[in-house]
């Protein structure tokens, strides 16, 4: 069930050019908005996650984590699983399909849950504070 060459190659050039618009972004015509945010008013967990990552790639860690820490923990962890799975691929392994696929635990879940509840939150303090 090894993720095959062609799929990954076009998730890495995907990502590359999402990397792209992200550092360019503030340039552009197009820009980036939260349908929750415009409809609702209030920010959702994400809301500020790809200014975080415009704040990353510029080297303003600080910033970023203010904007959305959880972003900053994703634009970490997403780099590190494209490299997983082209060692995947390169060994013709299933290492990283075995971990995504396993039955994960039931406190693993609230954890990870009560991580975005608590970026939410960070999210809406700072919208009412600004």
């Amino acid at each position: 069930m090894t993720m095959n060459k062609c799929k990954l190659f076009l998730i890495t050039i995907a990502l590359i050019l999402f990397a792209l618009w992200v550092g360019i972004g503030s340039e552009l015509p197009l820009q980036p908005f939260c349908p929750f945010h415009k409809i609702t008013g209030i920010p959702c967990p994400g809301c500020g996650g790809i200014r975080a990552a415009n704040y990353l790639m510029s080297g303003d860690i600080r910033a970023a984590i203010m904007m959305n820490p959880l972003s900053v923990v994703i634009c970490v962890i997403i780099p590190i699983m494209i490299l997983w799975a082209w060692i995947d691929v390169l060994r013709k392994k299933d290492s990283l399909t075995i971990f995504l696929n396993k039955k994960w635990k039931k406190s693993t879940i609230i954890i990870i849950f009560a991580i975005i509840i608590i970026n939410w939150a960070w999210n809406i303090y700072k919208s009412m504070n600004q």
